[in-house]
C-alpha cells in the first residue's frame, strides 16, 4: 500500500491588481486545428518498444484550450465518433470572444486559486456577463503577462460575440463538465474525487472523453495518466504509465523536474508523489470502484 503522506496545498491567489484580460493564443490557421492534441487510439508518437498494452481501448484525447465547434466536431472525428465528453480543467476564468480564447490572468494563471468550485464558475460568468454588456475589450498577449514578452501587443475587439466553453461544446453536440484544477498544481482532494466519478462513467458507457487546460500539457497530461491508471494500474507499473503517457503528450515528462522554477517546484514534486499514489488506488479500485479517492486513502490510513 502506498501510505505516502499527501500534503495538496493551494497557491497564493493572484490580485485583481495582477490579473488581466489575455488572449490566449490566436488560433492556428487552419478552421478547427489544435496544436497539442493527441489520442489513444492513434499510437503513432510513441517509440517503437514502448509498451503500449490497454492504451487503445481507453477512448481519450487531451488537448489545450477549446475555442471552437468545429474543434470539437473534429475530436469526435479523431476518436471515432459516438458521445463525447469535454473535460474542462481549468480553474481559471476564461471564454472564447470573436473566435479568440480569453483568459483572466496574472503571471502563474492563479486568478482563482483556493477558490471553491462553486464561487470560480460564478467570478467567470460575472465576467462572460461583463463581456457580452461591453462594447469593446482591449486584450494583451498572454505571454507578456507571464514575463515572456516585453511587448503587450494588445488587440481591441469590437462587435463582441461572446461565449461560454461551454455553449461552445454543447453546440457541437458534446457533453460538457469541469473539474476546476490550478495551474501547475495536482487535483485537489474534492477534484481527484469528481475527476474518479467522470472517468468510471466514461470507462463503463465505453463512451469518448478529451481531457484539456489551458496549454495542454500539465493538467492535461496529469488526467490522462489518472485514466490510463485507472484502467491500467493492474497490469503496469506507475512509471510504466506515466512515462508512455509523456510520450504521448509531446514528451511533456512530468518526472524532470531539475529545469522547474523554484515557485512551481513544491507543486510538481508533489504531483508526482500523488501520481504514484493514485496508481496504488486504482491498483485496488479498478476503474474506481468500489472506493472514490478520499474513501481510499482515510482506509489504509487508518490501518
Amino acid at each position: 500500500m502506498n501510505r505516502a503522506l499527501l500534503r495538496y496545498a493551494v497557491p497564493p491567489r493572484e490580485t485583481e491588481d495582477q490579473c488581466v484580460m489575455v488572449i490566449d493564443k490566436v488560433p492556428p490557421p487552419k478552421h478547427g486545428q489544435m496544436s497539442f492534441f493527441r489520442a489513444t487510439n492513434d499510437l503513432s508518437k510513441l517509440p517503437s518498444g514502448m509498451e503500449t498494452d490497454g492504451l487503445s481501448d481507453l477512448k481519450l484525447a487531451g488537448c489545450e484550450r477549446i475555442s471552437s465547434v468545429e474543434q470539437v466536431k473534429n475530436i469526435r472525428a479523431a476518436l471515432g465518433g459516438g458521445p463525447l465528453t469535454v473535460l474542462d480543467l481549468r480553474e481559471e476564468s476564461h471564454a472564447i470572444v470573436n473566435g479568440l480564447p480569453v483568459t483572466l490572468r496574472g503571471p502563474m494563471d492563479w486568478a482563482n486559486a483556493g477558490l471553491s468550485q462553486v464561487d470560480g464558475a460564478a467570478r467567470e460568468s460575472a465576467m462572460i456577463t461583463e463581456l457580452k454588456r461591453a462594447k469593446s475589450v482591449t486584450l494583451v498577449d498572454a505571454n507578456y503577462v507571464k514575463g515572456k514578452k516585453s511587448n503587450p501587443q494588445t488587440t481591441e475587439l469590437k462587435d463582441l460575440n461572446v461565449q461560454s466553453e461551454r455553449e461552445v461544446v454543447t453546440a457541437a453536440g458534446a457533453t460538457y463538465r469541469r473539474v476546476a484544477i490550478t495551474d501547475h498544481n495536482r487535483p485537489s482532494p474534492e477534484a481527484t474525487d469528481e475527476l474518479v466519478n467522470i472517468m468510471r462513467h466514461c470507462l463503463q458507457a465505453n463512451e469518448s472523453v478529451v481531457v484539456h487546460c489551458n496549454g495542454g500539457r500539465g493538467r492535461t497530461t496529469t488526467a490522462m495518466t489518472m485514466v490510463d491508471m485507472l484502467k491500467n494500474a493492474r497490469n503496469h507499473s506507475a512509471e510504466t504509465l506515466i512515462r508512455r503517457m509523456a510520450k504521448l503528450s509531446y514528451d511533456y515528462n512530468m518526472t524532470d523536474l531539475g529545469s522547474i522554477s523554484a515557485l512551481k517546484r513544491p507543486f510538481l514534486e508533489d504531483r508526482l508523489k500523488f501520481l504514484h499514489a493514485f496508481h496504488d488506488y486504482a491498483r485496488n479500485n479498478p476503474s474506481g470502484l468500489p472506493l472514490n479517492w478520499t474513501q481510499w486513502r482515510a482506509k489504509i490510513a487508518s490501518e
